[in-house]
């Protein structure tokens, strides 16, 4: 009965903010949000604010799936990556009391960090040009289970042992939560208050965003507060939530009032000396070395979502998603924060946004018809980068494309080049060389962008799989490897114990999902080392030892 009460008061309250917004607002939310609108699973919270004030926010699906505690607009979340705002303000705040320089070198107060002769600067680390390793990259492919307990000891003990970066500092953008890791260390170094602390007493309560914290573990209480979820291998609910006390690249739970709080304090900064420059700098994208624009700030994405400027910044962290979105030209703010495992905070947010800005919807593919003599080019294999294979065949007018342990799935043209599935959002841009032959295709699904080559994948001989047999070991994260070949590919077997499959993709080159291997030989043709790039870590040297 009291939830029931609550519902009642809350549609009441959202009513009578409508004044700004469309009737229909509500309902055409529900059709965005269908996928959260559940009674039995997690979902997420959305919220609108027009003119500093939140005009409507609703809870859909269940912060607790056991207790069955369902979300609500004031469910307290962990907004992942959209933390990073709120670690770079209180390095600002910290530079404005003198306690620091945006610009110092890190090592003068993170010295154990290797930097191997090159200058990296507070202020690389949070545009995300330093060059550093990214350590819940170097954490994961080591194996260490993420949702676990993690303190910074560990994160610290990883990034000593780097022996290399994965590029000049300064050279080029590449997202990495060590950069704020090492933020949260160098706050408490300066101020001797943990980053939890400072941002409380800093951020926090001078906003009056009373239900806002940088947690700093998944053992504390917090009234409200939603549990993660994901989807388990044979599609069961999971409990995800994690036990990392590592924090300042995220941590911070909040809810979408104290969202709003915040986001107004662009519009009137009320923190430190209340200076206006201190909000200016924040939005002051960064350059790299060759003056290039990132698009990136301090914490925050600015960009534009069809020619409305806006600030924004996701976050995704182990069955929590965000998106946080500000359009400070039409003083409106968009906010939505799951917990279910998806991504669907940042697409939620931007059909909300489009309802709110009186913005078209994009166009969605457009099927035409192509006659099968304009089909019949594309028909053949492509390979993946971890050796498996794209099929696309042709009955009659109508192309099906099949990867390797998947059934076929009709394509369809948007254009002479372009095709996109129907069962799934995903699209097919093959691509022509100088002649008109169509010698590879790009896949595009979700954030993946995967570039295929035409043919079959590399065969290797069994002098190529004999040349790899061995026993590698990484010194800059605690990884072994040992590769046999197992009939006509390799095995690889990790420091665990767990097996996994090794596809040469060359003679020279290796990979598994997610992950690709390159070999160095001496000059008599042995293999002396291999090179592995993942995501955002990229180069670690894992030496032969056998």
């Amino acid at each position: 009965m009291a939830r029931a009460l609550f519902t009642l008061s809350f549609a009441a309250l959202v009513a009578s903010s409508f004044a700004q917004l469309p009737s229909d607002f509500e309902s055409k939310v529900d059709t965005v949000c269908k996928e959260w609108n559940t009674k039995s699973g997690p979902g997420g919270v959305v919220g609108v604010a027009v003119d500093g004030k939140l005009v409507f926010a609703k809870g859909y699906g269940l912060a607790n799936v056991e207790s069955g505690t369902p979300n609500t607009a004031d469910t307290v979340m962990d907004v992942g990556s959209v933390s990073k705002q709120f670690t770079a303000v209180c390095m600002l705040l910290l530079q404005e009391e003198g306690k620091l320089d945006l610009d110092d070198d890190i090592t003068k107060y993170v010295p154990e960090i290797p930097t191997f002769g090159k200058t990296v600067t507070i202020r690389q680390l949070l545009e995300h040009v330093s060059g550093l390793r990214d350590y819940l990259t170097l954490m994961a492919v080591s194996g260490w289970n993420l949702q676990d307990r993690r303190t910074f000891e560990d994160a610290m003990d990883v990034m000593t042992l780097q022996q290399g970066l994965n590029s000049e500092p300064g050279a080029r953008f590449n997202y990495c939560n060590t950069g704020y890791m090492l933020c949260a260390v160098i706050v408490e170094r300066v101020s001797g208050s943990t980053l939890a602390r400072y941002a409380k007493d800093n951020v926090f309560t001078p906003l009056g965003m009373d239900k806002s914290s940088f947690v700093t573990g998944g053992s504390a209480i917090l009234p409200d507060r939603a549990l993660s979820y994901q989807k388990g291998l044979l599609g069961q609910t999971q409990n995800a939530t994690s036990g990392m006390e590592i924090y300042g690249d995220g941590g911070v739970h909040t809810t979408v009032a104290d969202l709003v709080k915040w986001h107004e304090n662009f519009v009137d900064n009320k923190l430190g000396k209340k200076r206006k420059e201190l909000v200016a700098e924040m939005l002051e994208v960064g350059v790299t070395n060759d003056k290039k624009p990132t698009k990136y700030a301090l914490g925050l994405f600015v960009d534009d979502l069809d020619g409305v400027p806006r600030v924004q910044h996701g976050g995704n962290w182990l069955g929590f998603n965000a998106m946080t979105q500000r359009y400070p030209t039409k003083h409106v703010s968009v906010f939505a924060l799951g917990n279910d495992g998806t991504n669907l905070s940042s697409p939620y947010a931007d059909q909300i946004a489009r309802l709110v800005l009186n913005l078209p919807a994009p166009a969605e593919n457009a099927e035409i018809k192509l006659a099968a003599e304009k089909l019949k080019p594309f028909e053949g294999t492509y390979a993946f980068p971890d050796g498996r294979v794209l099929t696309v065949s042709r009955n009659a007018e109508q192309l099906s494309a099949q990867v390797t342990g998947q059934q076929a799935l009709p394509i369809f043209a948007s254009s002479d080049t372009k095709f996109f599935y129907k069962a799934v959002k995903a699209t097919l841009d093959f691509k022509k060389d100088d002649s008109g032959s169509v010698v590879g295709v790009t896949l595009r699904q979700g954030p993946a962008v995967i570039e295929m080559k035409r043919g079959e994948p590399f065969k290797p001989s069994p002098e190529d799989l004999k040349g790899w047999v061995g026993t590698y070991v990484c010194h800059e994260m605690p990884m072994t490897i040992d590769v046999t070949v197992d009939g006509d590919r390799l095995k690889g077997v990790d420091q665990d114990g767990d097996p996994f499959p090794l596809s040469l993709t060359s003679k020279d080159s290796a990979s598994v999902p997610g992950m690709s291997i390159k070999a160095v030989r001496d000059s008599g043709g042995t293999i002396r080392y291999v090179t592995l790039d993942v995501g955002r870590a990229v180069g670690m040297r894992l030496i032969r030892k056998s």
